[in-house]
């Protein structure tokens, strides 16, 4: 809601007619809401997504798949680097899809997802060898 507020604030001097003022604040809470209900969805998804899939244990990397070690390597990421793996790769969603749903700046995303690169390539490297 306080945002909803911010941007009526900084909208009102756009406004042309003034007995337009409850549609128009009407709208941007709407619209915020909306987001905001969104956000939420898509959190709890992926929060669901990741919760369902089982914990890998060190004695359990054993010579596998190309898909499975790949997946093993995922699951051992911190948690905001696996979110942001699955949404971009996974769910296709774009850096600033990516960046609102876990609500972090998309500079943060691209950071997470360049170290969980580095992580990936690193552990499946060493699962050659």
């Amino acid at each position: 809601m306080q945002e909803a507020w911010a941007e009526i604030v900084r909208g009102i001097a756009r406004l042309k007619d003034e007995r337009a003022f409850p549609a128009w604040a009407y709208r941007i809470v709407s619209r915020r809401c909306a987001k905001q209900i969104g956000h939420t969805q898509r959190q709890r998804r992926l929060e669901k997504a990741i919760l369902a899939e089982p914990e890998v244990q060190a004695d359990d990397l054993s010579p596998r798949t190309d898909i499975d070690r790949l997946r093993a390597a995922v699951r051992e990421l911190p948690p905001g680097q696996r979110a942001a793996v699955a949404l971009f790769h996974l769910e296709d969603l774009s850096i600033a899809e990516v960046a609102v749903a876990l609500d972090v700046p998309a500079g943060t995303v691209k950071t997470r997802l360049m170290h969980a690169r580095q992580k990936l390539r690193a552990t499946l490297e060493e699962d050659r060898q």
